[in-house]
C-alpha cells in the first residue's frame, strides 16, 4: 500500500464527499445551522454519493505507479478512507462545538444504521474496485 498516496487521495475523497453533502443538503432545503436530526433521505443520498465517490477515487488510487490493484489493497485503502473521514469529521466539528453545538449531534449521526451500512460499503467499494482491476491486469 502506498500510504502517502492513500492519505492524499483519502483527503481529496473526504473534501469531495463533504462538498457533495453540502450541495445535497442545500438542494433539499435543509437548515445548515442545525445538524440535529437530518432527514433519512439525506442519509440515503450521502450513502450513494459516498460509494460513487469512493469508487472513483479508488480507481484513481490504483492508477498509481507503486500500487498493485487487489481486493486486499482496496480494503486497506477503504480503511484509510474511514480513518481519514473520522479524523476530518472531528476536526471540522470542533468549531461547531466551540460555537455552542454538541458532540452528541455527531455521535447520533454515527449511530444511525444507514451510516453504519455506508461504512461497510466504503470498505467494500475499494476492495471490489481493486479486485476488478486486478482481474483486468491479469
Amino acid at each position: 500500500m502506498n500510504l502517502k498516496r492513500a492519505i492524499g487521495i483519502g483527503l481529496l475523497t473526504y473534501i469531495c464527499t463533504f462538498i457533495v453533502g453540502i450541495i445535497a443538503a442545500l438542494g433539499m432545503g435543509l437548515d445548515m445551522t442545525s445538524t440535529d436530526t437530518p432527514p433519512p433521505e439525506m442519509f440515503y443520498i450521502s450513502a450513494v454519493a459516498a460509494v460513487i465517490i469512493a469508487a472513483l477515487f479508488s480507481v484513481w488510487y490504483f492508477k498509481g505507479k507503486n500500487v498493485k490493484p487487489s481486493a486486499k489493497q482496496g480494503l486497506y485503502f477503504g480503511v484509510t478512507l474511514i480513518i481519514i473521514g473520522f479524523i476530518m469529521d472531528i476536526v471540522t466539528f470542533i468549531p461547531y462545538v466551540l460555537g455552542g453545538g454538541s458532540y452528541n449531534d455527531l455521535l447520533s449521526y454515527y449511530a444511525n444504521p444507514i451510516f453504519l451500512v455506508t461504512l461497510v460499503l466504503i470498505l467494500g467499494t475499494p476492495a471490489a474496485i481493486g479486485h476488478i482491476l486486478s482481474q483486468k491486469k491479469a
